[in-house]
């Protein structure tokens, strides 16, 4: 079981996530992000959906940073 910690706790010792042990809107008992307060689960899912539906850009998004890494070594 995860440690019950408010944010402002979080925020002292410099944790990056808290946990408060309530379930989100989605019913989701996860930890939550100090900055932003939204649930790890949440985040992930919605990333996948998103990822999901706009291939095209996530693969030109992609094209571009491998391309720029490229250009930015030295032979």
């Amino acid at each position: 079981m995860m440690e019950i910690i408010k944010r402002q706790a979080a925020i002292v010792r410099g944790l990056k996530y808290f946990f408060t042990s309530k379930p989100c809107r989605r019913g989701h008992v996860a930890e939550r992000k100090v900055i932003g307060g939204a649930r790890r689960l949440c985040v992930v899912g919605t990333t996948k959906r998103w990822r999901g539906a706009n291939t095209d850009h996530v693969r030109a998004l992609g094209a571009k940073y491998r391309a720029a890494k490229r250009r930015n070594y030295r032979w």
